[in-house]
């Protein structure tokens, strides 16, 4: 356990570890941010980048470009969440629900 990995440090170095790992993780993954433009976008405020991530190859064949299934993108995340839902995260399971109920 911890005590194993830790035996050997200094009390102080152990304390540090300890702090270290008990410290909150500040997440900068900006999911909410990131799912309410994606819903404002699907809403229909700026038809031709929604055009764009319906069809990215432009109508173009020789394109490598791949359609974004948003859709599917954002329940897989929830999905991923959902075991894991609680007061921390809450904001970002109403912004999948928001986001999902537009796209």
């Amino acid at each position: 356990g911890f005590e194993d990995e830790i035996a050997g440090l200094s009390a102080a170095a152990a304390h540090a570890v300890r702090a270290d790992i008990e410290r909150e993780f500040a997440s900068q993954a900006y999911v909410e941010e990131t799912i309410e433009a994606l819903r404002l976008l699907c809403e229909g405020h700026f038809q031709p980048f929604q055009e764009h991530l319906r069809d990215p190859r432009g109508g173009r064949s020789d394109s490598s470009a791949e359609p974004v299934d948003i859709v599917s993108e954002v329940w897989i995340l929830l999905a991923e969440l959902e075991p894991e839902i609680d007061g921390s995260n809450a904001a970002q399971v109403v912004a999948f629900i928001s986001g999902l109920t537009e796209f």
